[in-house]
């Protein structure tokens, strides 16, 4: 479910057709669906004010208008596993509003280490800055800082 509750996810086994379905929640519209091979509805998650929708697919997270669910954008990140919108009840923590006024939104990137490559967590900045050029912090980087 969305952060305000307009929005319902529903999962099915996959079988070749769209298995992640998004629902309006108050009169039970299907929006749009989407195909997802893996148990798991944290892959689409909503800013907290369900602006927008951000959806894990292989090595990308695709950013849409939850309004129109068009694409308007999306991230690069080879070997992601996860990603996160902070929410926390009655706070806007993923959000950073800048002297122009625009909305800016955070979220969290996960990626596994792989054949010696460390683990690495980026924070990354939508619309403006999202690639790796954003602030990224490697498993080996915090270890060494403890």
């Amino acid at each position: 479910c969305s952060p305000r509750g307009s929005f319902l996810v529903t999962w099915e086994r996959h079988s070749g057709v769209n298995n992640l379905k998004v629902w309006e929640s108050n009169n039970g519209t299907l929006l749009t669906s989407f195909s997802c091979k893996k148990a798991t509805l944290t892959g689409l998650q909503w800013t907290h004010d369900e602006k927008f929708a951000f959806h894990l697919v292989t090595n990308e997270i695709h950013i849409y208008d939850a309004n129109t669910w068009k694409r308007v954008g999306k991230v690069r990140c080879q070997g992601v596993s996860s990603f996160s919108l902070p929410s926390v009840k009655g706070v806007a923590p993923n959000i950073i509003v800048s002297k122009d006024a625009a909305e800016k939104y955070l979220l969290t990137v996960f990626t596994p280490g792989t054949k010696g490559k460390p683990s690495r967590v980026d924070l990354l900045r939508y619309p403006d800055r999202m690639g790796r050029e954003s602030s990224t912090v490697s498993a080996d980087a915090s270890a060494a800082s403890t």
